[in-house]
C-alpha cells in the first residue's frame, strides 16, 4: 500500500472495526470505549461513521515480553521541551517521577535531534517575564494579549490555556533559567526587545491595522559580536545544552529517564481511570510504568504520523490529495503513538482544523510587508498578515519580493513576531552587510540568511533558502529574478499600482495598514524569490489531545480521564488555524508552561499567578 490514495482508502474501509483496545494492569487486551455517535439514538447516528475507527485494537502483549514494571507517583512520556519540564516539575516537588523518551539519546541530542529536544529556532516566548521586563520589553495587557491570540485562531482555542500562558509563562522561564550560569545567559538576547522608538511613532498602541503582536521572546544563541578581522562568528544554538541540564538537575533530584522506548498502550484499572502505560524498546521487548499518580503525554503531535494525518489532519489533506505533493519543510518528529493510545481508550482530539498551518515556500530574507507577486506576476494578498496562507493557492513557479533601498528604515516598522528580522540587536549589522555585499547586476545575486546569522538544522536551512538580487531599474531586477513576457510587464503595472495606493495612503486591493505603505520608489532595487511549493510542514503543530482547565485529557463525552494528561504539542487548543504570531517563540513557551502546568495538576496543585499574587 505505497501511495497515499491507497493509505487513506484502506484507512476508511476498515472504519467500523475499531472495538478498543487498553492494556489491563496485567497487560493483557482489554475492551474500550464503543464508537461514538454525536447524534445519539436514532436512524441518522447509523450513518455517522466513527473517524477514530481506523485505530484498530493492538495484539495483547505476551507476558513474556514484558521485561520489567516500574512505578513512580508520575509518569511522563517524551523528554522534549514540554516533557523533560514536566519532569523536572514533578521531581523538584517531590514526586518520584519516570520520563520515557521514544528516540534513542544520542540521536535525541542530535542535530535533527535538536528539534525536539532544544526546539527551533531557539526561541522560547513568554509574557512579562522578569528577564525580558529588565531588558526593556514592554508590559503586555491581559485583555489584549486573549483576545488577539483567539482573534488570530477564529476562537477556536482553549481558553484556558490561554489565560494559564499568560498568567505563568513568564515565571516558568524564569524559573527554569534561575540556576543557568551568568555566562551563559549573558549571551541570549530579547528578540526585537526594546522596541524601536519608529516603531514606537508608528504603532503607539501597538496595534498594526488592529492585529497586536508582543515583545517576549528569548533567543538562546550565543553572543553575536563582529571579530576584530571584520568577520562574524555562527550564532550557535544553547537552548538544548539548558535543556540537557534540566534533565541532568531532575536525575539528581530522583528522576529517571529512559530513551529509545516507544509507548504505545495505556493501562487502566477496573474503574476507567489511568494508572500507567506500556514502552517497547528496540528489541521489542516491553516496559510497564506505572503511575500512581498519572501519565502525562508531552510526547508532540502526530504530525509524523500519516495514518493520522490523513485521518484528522484536513489541512494537510489538501496537500496530499489537492497538490500530491506530500513535502516538508520542517523535520517531522511527532509519531503520535502515545496519542493513539489515549484515542484507543476513548479520548477527544481538541476540533477544529488540524495541521501544520499555511503553506510554507522559500524564506524570503526581508521579510519585511513589501509587495509580493506570484508566477503571473500579481500581487496576491495583504503582505503584513496574509500572504504566507495565501501563497499555497498560487500556482507553482516563481514567487517574488520586491523592495528597495528604504529597507533600513522600512524594516524597523516590521511587527514582533516569528520571522522578523531583529533590527535591534548585532544580528540586524550582520543581516545589512549581507544585503550590501550584493553587487546591482550581478546574476548570481547573493544568499541572505534570513536566520541573521544564527545557526539552523541544515535540512531546514536548505529547504527554506531563498536568493536575493539587485538592480538599478525594476525591469533589470525582474530579469535578474527570471520574470519576462506578461508576468514581467504584470509585475511592472501592479508596482506602479502599488506605489500609487502608498501614495493615497491607503491599500484598495487587499487593505494593508497606512503606515505599511511604502512605495517601491528608490534605486537600487532589491528582489528576493523562491520557488512556489506546497509544503506540509511549518514550524508547529496545531492538532492534539482536548484538555481540560486541569490538563486532564477529555473523553469524547467531554468528560476528564482521570490520570491522563497531556501538554505541550500533544495537547490540542493552542494554534488551531496557524502558528500565531502574538509572541515569536510561542510553540515553545507554550510546552514549557503546560508541561509544568500539568505535571502540578497531577500532583493536585497549582502555582499563584503573578496576578493573582498582587504583583
Amino acid at each position: 500500500m505505497g501511495t497515499s490514495e491507497e493509505k487513506l482508502t484502506a484507512n476508511v474501509s476498515r472504519r467500523g472495526f475499531l472495538k478498543g483496545a487498553v492494556v489491563s494492569t496485567t497487560g493483557a487486551l482489554a475492551a474500550a470505549a464503543a464508537p461514538y455517535s454525536g447524534f445519539g439514538a436514532g436512524e441518522a447516528a447509523d450513518t455517522c461513521e466513527d473517524p477514530y475507527a481506523f485505530l484498530e485494537p493492538l495484539p495483547e502483549v505476551p507476558e513474556k515480553d514484558i521485561v520489567s514494571t516500574i512505578t513512580k507517583d508520575i509518569i511522563v512520556v517524551g523528554a522534549g521541551n514540554c516533557g523533560h519540564v514536566a519532569a523536572l516539575t514533578a521531581v523538584t516537588e517531590g514526586a518520584s517521577v519516570l520520563c520515557v523518551e521514544k528516540y534513542d539519546k544520542e540521536f535525541f541530542y542530535s542535530e535533527r535531534g535538536d528539534i525536539m529536544g532544544g526546539g527551533y529556532p531557539q526561541e522560547v516566548g513568554t509574557v512579562n517575564s522578569r528577564w525580558m521586563m529588565k531588558r526593556g520589553a514592554p508590559y503586555i495587557p491581559y485583555e489584549d494579549f486573549a483576545n488577539q491570540w483567539q482573534r488570530q485562531q477564529a476562537s477556536r482555542c482553549n481558553p484556558d490555556i490561554i489565560r494559564d500562558f499568560y498568567r505563568h509563562s513568564g515565571e516558568t522561564i524564569d524559573w527554569l533559567i534561575s540556576d543557568v550560569s551568568d555566562e551563559l545567559m549573558s549571551q541570549a538576547v530579547g528578540f526585537m526587545c526594546p522596541p524601536t522608538p519608529e516603531f514606537k511613532a508608528a504603532f503607539p498602541d501597538n496595534s498594526i491595522g488592529g492585529w497586536y503582536s508582543w515583545i517576549g521572546s528569548i533567543q538562546f544563541f550565543t553572543k553575536f559580536e563582529k571579530n576584530p578581522d571584520g568577520t562574524w562568528p555562527v550564532r550557535k544554538r544553547f537552548w538544548l545544552k539548558i535543556c540537557q541540564q534540566h534533565i541532568e538537575k531532575a536525575k539528581g533530584l530522583g528522576a529517571q529517564f529512559e530513551f529509545g522506548q516507544t509507548v504505545d498502550r495505556l493501562i487502566r484499572n477496573d474503574k476507567g481511570d489511568v494508572i500507567g502505560c506500556m514502552a517497547f524498546d528496540s528489541s521489542g521487548k516491553y516496559h510497564k510504568y506505572l503511575g500512581s499518580k498519572g501519565v502525562i503525554l508531552a510526547c508532540g503531535g502526530f504530525e509524523g504520523n500519516q495514518d493520522m494525518v490523513l485521518a484528522f489532519a484536513n489541512q494537510q489533506n489538501l496537500y496530499y490529495f489537492g497538490y500530491k505533493k506530500p513535502t516538508s519543510a520542517m523535520p517531522q518528529p511527532g509519531t503520535g503513538e502515545p496519542i493513539e493510545a489515549a484515542i484507543r481508550i476513548g479520548a477527544l482530539l481538541h476540533l477544529g482544523p488540524t495541521g501544520t498551518g499555511s503553506g510554507r515556500i522559500a524564506e524570503l530574507p526581508f521579510r519585511a510587508p513589501y509587495p509580493q507577486f506570484n508566477g503571473n506576476g500579481e500581487r496576491f494578498a495583504n503582505e503584513f498578515t496574509l500572504s504566507g496562507y495565501a501563497a499555497q493557492y498560487q500556482p507553482d513557479g516563481l514567487y517574488c519580493q520586491i523592495g528597495d533601498n528604504k529597507w533600513r528604515e522600512y524594516m524597523k516598522l516590521m511587527p514582533y513576531g516569528h520571522g522578523s528580522i531583529d533590527v535591534v540587536n548585532p544580528a540586524f549589522e550582520y543581516f545589512a552587510e549581507q544585503v550590501e555585499k550584493i553587487v546591482p547586476g550581478d546574476p548570481k545575486g547573493g544568499y541572505v540568511p534570513w536566520t541573521g546569522g544564527a545557526e539552523l538544522n541544515s535540512e531546514v536551512q536548505k529547504k527554506m533558502r531563498s536568493n536575493t538580487w539587485c538592480a538599478n531599474t525594476l525591469s533589470e531586477l525582474l530579469d535578474l529574478i527570471g520574470y519576462s513576457g506578461q508576468p514581467k510587464a504584470n509585475i511592472l503595472a501592479g508596482i506602479e499600482r502599488y506605489n500609487r495606493l502608498c501614495a493615497k495612503g491607503h491599500d484598495d486591493d487587499y487593505g494593508k495598514p497606512p503606515q505599511l505603505m511604502w512605495a517601491v520608489d528608490t534605486p537600487p532595487f532589491y528582489g528576493c524569490s523562491g520557488r512556489s511549493s506546497k509544503s506540509t510542514g511549518s514550524v508547529t503543530w496545531s492538532g492534539g489531545l482536548a484538555v481540560d482547565k486541569n490538563y486532564n485529557v477529555r473523553d469524547r463525552d467531554c468528560k476528564p480521564i482521570k490520570g491522563l494528561f497531556a501538554a505541550g504539542n500533544a495537547a490540542g487548543g493552542k494554534m488551531v488555524l496557524e502558528y500565531g504570531p502574538v509572541i515569536s517563540g510561542i510553540a515553545n513557551g507554550t510546552a514549557i508552561t503546560t508541561g509544568r502546568l500539568a505535571a502540578l495538576s497531577a500532583l493536585g496543585r497549582k502555582p499563584a499567578s503573578k496576578q493573582e499574587k498582587g504583583e
